[in-house]
């Protein structure tokens, strides 16, 4: 591992009113936290962390540290010096307390984001746990490598995770998720929801538009839902209180459905197909 010294220092500043609506926040090795209050100003602290061989060369590169913060009409862009330096190893924090009408958008490498209660959240993180909530408008997240949790939107919502868990509870509009080798959860979602994720488990509960999912080789369940779509493979799927069609496609697990409002349509190849109270049309089973 690394010897050496660890050199954390931190200046703050407040950010007079008349804000622009949006705030935009570019960070390299790092981390964000964003949250929305009552208050027309903002409120920074910029935070560094540095390690070197010695405490001396390590406060040296400290001072050299610095963020940026430039002013328009539309926007405030906060950003670092990091480019300047041949030799990163280092870390740097932007923690902002903002109005709560804010449009926060947010780059980021290798590092924790977190944003709260803001007006809307755009989110481009290169690798990092991602934690969104209270926001009053739309948020489109990206990340990899680690866990994303959405709650309390009252937009639409877009998440995109490479390799990992993501969570989404308590959406007002339409939902989109996509992830690999995960989880997917979702409840409480306003509009429809898409779930994406070769090698993911997908649970949607509480869906009131319809529910696209197309994954593999791990369980499916989704439980009062609008007209729903499965399609994958070596999945097992269990669907209940489905408020239209259900439609499933998959092969080598069992599929179990109880309560479809509409028709019925399973294509399961190898599989095991139970259904009970089923009120549409039509059942097609092809097992």
């Amino acid at each position: 591992g690394f010897v050496g010294t660890e050199v954390a220092a931190e200046e703050t500043r407040t950010i007079e009113a008349p804000l622009p609506p949006v705030i935009e926040i570019e960070n390299g090795h790092g981390w964000v936290e964003v949250r929305g209050g009552d208050q027309d100003f903002a409120q920074l602290t910029f935070k560094k962390v540095v390690w070197r061989r010695d405490e001396e060369e390590a406060r040296r590169v400290a001072d050299q540290i610095k963020y940026s913060l430039a002013s328009a009409a539309d926007k405030l862009t906060l950003a670092t010096n990091r480019d300047e330096f041949r030799r990163k190893n280092f870390e740097t924090g932007f923690v902002l307390t903002v109005p709560r009408a804010t449009a926060v958008r947010v780059v980021n490498g290798y590092g924790t984001v977190r944003i709260e209660g803001v007006r809307e959240a755009t989110v481009r993180n290169r690798h990092g746990e991602v934690d969104v909530s209270s926001v009053d408008g739309p948020c489109d997240l990206e990340t990899s490598y680690d866990d994303v949790e959405v709650r309390e939107v009252a937009g639409p919502c877009r998440v995109v995770n490479r390799h990992d868990n993501v969570r989404a509870v308590s959406v007002t509009g339409d939902l989109a998720v996509e992830t690999s080798y995960a989880r997917i959860r979702v409840e409480d979602i306003g509009g429809r929801a898409d779930l994406r994720g070769p090698n993911t488990s997908v649970e949607a509960l509480r869906v009131a538009g319809p529910v696209t999912v197309d994954a593999s080789y791990e369980k499916v369940l989704l439980d009062d839902v609008g007209p729903a779509t499965v399609t994958g493979h070596n999945m097992a799927v269990t669907a209940g209180r489905v408020r239209g069609d259900l439609e499933v496609r998959t092969s080598y697990e069992a599929v179990r459905v109880s309560g479809v409002a509409g028709g019925l349509v399973v294509e399961a190849r190898n599989s095991a197909v139970t259904a009970t109270d089923i009120d549409g049309p039509s059942i097609a089973v092809r097992t």
